[in-house]
Parts: structure tokens; sequence; C-alpha cells
């Protein structure tokens, strides 16, 4: 496996496996925690493939038995909950050096390891998704909020098929309910989980509704309802948004071009009546 993790490396390799190791590898993903509370039979059972076939897996993945797999399992879902207490502790640190610079250099690191080949594939399926949708409803809880009306804020420049689901959080529900398969949602959230995030992940799967995840956490339990997953680093130092802004804009600028012709007409009468009301100077 290299220097990836064992879900990483599952992600990025499935298409090259067997038929019952991609069974294998999608209910481990999406049911990582529960797989650790597992025998090797009852995974077996679950994913109906034999037992054999497991160990076979297992095997392959280079690990020496199904308890080592775990244990790897374990160690990934220890690392995931430690982060929000890094983030937090970073406010305390008292580092040699100023802030900015500091920041500023892993700010850049962050952009740098950013565009990896499996972000790159799924990009483009979750672009095809929202430009055929009927509407793109966006949520995002506690700071996440603020890409959700980002990105609200940017593709309302061109298009009005876009929902904001992120700003009155007892609605969600009732507004998630009047959704179907021709609607998409996407939802921002690193890691720790949100217990509402993925309830509207949960309701919005049993009912069809496509689900876009934009994270940094492949071990959040709304992976099991997400269609397409968006991987972003996150910095384990300091608390930033930067990726996630940036994979907005970029996703902006690309709905726009497939919009093209009603963006710019759009964009162009918007700024005529602006500046005839004296809104806008230039």
């Amino acid at each position: 496996m290299g220097n990836d993790n064992i879900l990483t490396y599952l992600v990025e390799n499935k298409d090259r496996m067997t038929k019952k190791h991609r069974h294998l590898v999608d209910y481990i993903l999406k049911n990582h925690q529960d797989v650790t509370l597992m025998s090797a039979s009852e995974l077996s059972k679950q994913v109906g493939v034999g037992k054999t076939t497991v160990l076979r897996f297992i095997h392959e993945l280079g690990f020496d038995s199904f308890h080592a797999l775990k244990k790897e399992l374990l160690k990934l879902q220890k690392s995931y909950s430690n982060k929000w207490e890094n983030l937090q502790s970073s406010y305390d640190r008292d580092d040699d050096g100023r802030v900015v610079n500091i920041v500023w250099k892993e700010q850049l690191r962050l952009l740098d390891d950013m565009m990896t080949p499996h972000l790159i594939e799924n990009y483009d399926a979750a672009i095809d998704l929202m430009a055929k949708s009927r509407t793109i409803n966006l949520l995002g809880m506690r700071p996440y909020r603020a890409a959700a009306i980002y990105m609200e804020a940017l593709v309302r420049e061109f298009s009005r098929d876009i929902r904001q689901l992120s700003q009155d959080s007892e609605s969600i529900m009732d507004q998630v309910l009047h959704l179907d398969s021709e609607d998409v949602i996407v939802i921002f959230e690193y890691s720790p989980h949100l217990a509402k995030s993925v309830d509207v992940a949960e309701i919005a799967h049993k009912r069809g509704v496509p689900v876009i995840f934009i994270t940094d956490n492949i071990l959040s339990p709304i992976i099991k309802y997400s269609d397409i997953i968006l991987e972003l680093n996150s910095s384990q130092q300091y608390f930033t948004l930067i990726p996630m802004m940036s994979l907005i804009e970029i996703m902006v600028v690309e709905l726009g071009q497939r919009k093209s012709s009603d963006s710019v007409d759009n964009i162009k009468q918007l700024s005529t009546l602006l500046k005839e009301k004296g809104y806008m100077v230039e």
C-alpha cells in the first residue's frame, strides 16, 4: 500500500480488483466502524461472499489476518477523532515565528496536495451530476455554513437552480422531503461529523436523492449515504477552509461554463440593471 492509509488505497484501487473484492471494498468503505466489531465469517455473510474470499482479500491487501486489518481501521478512526482536538489546541500554540507566515505556508501546502487523481475523477462526476440536476441543494453546518453560502452566492450570479438548506436547521427535513432523484444535495463537512448532516444524507439516500459529500474524512458515517465523495486534505495544525473554498470556486467556474449562454446573459443583465440604479460604480 505504500504510504496510503487502507481506506484511501481501497478507494483508489477498487477498479483493479475482482467483482467479489469490489463488493468487499464497497462494504468496508461504508461500514468501516461496524467491520471492526465483526469476525471474518460475519463480514462474509454481510457482503454475500465466502469466508475464503474474505481471507484472500485480506492477504492481497498485505495483512496477515483479519485482526490486523481491524487494528488498522481502528487506528485510522482514532487518528480522525483526534484531529478536532489538534485543531482546537492550535489556538493556544506558541509557535516559533509569525502566525501569518506559518499559516500561509500551511495553506499553500494544502493547495499543492489538493488535486489528487482520485479527486479529479470524482470531481468530473460531481460536475456532470450538478449540471444535469433540476436543483442543487447546499448543506453546511457550523463553520461549513460559510462554504455553502459562498457557493450559493456565486452560482446565483448565473442560475436560480440552487437552494440553501443551511440557514434554517428546523426546516431542513421538510425541504429534503420535497426533493427527488432529479435534484442533488451537496454536503460540506470535515471531521468530526454532525448528527443532523448524517440524518439529511440518510433521508436523501432513502428518497433516491443523489448526495455529493465534500469532506476530509472518509471515515464519516455520511459516506455510506453518498453517491460521490470529494476528499480534501485538511490541516492538523490550523483550522482552514481554503481547500474547500478553492474547490467551490473551481466548480462554480465549470458550472458557469456548462450554462455559458444563460450565464453570460444573466450576468450582463444584472450588471446593466445595477449600473442603471446607481448600485454599481465603475
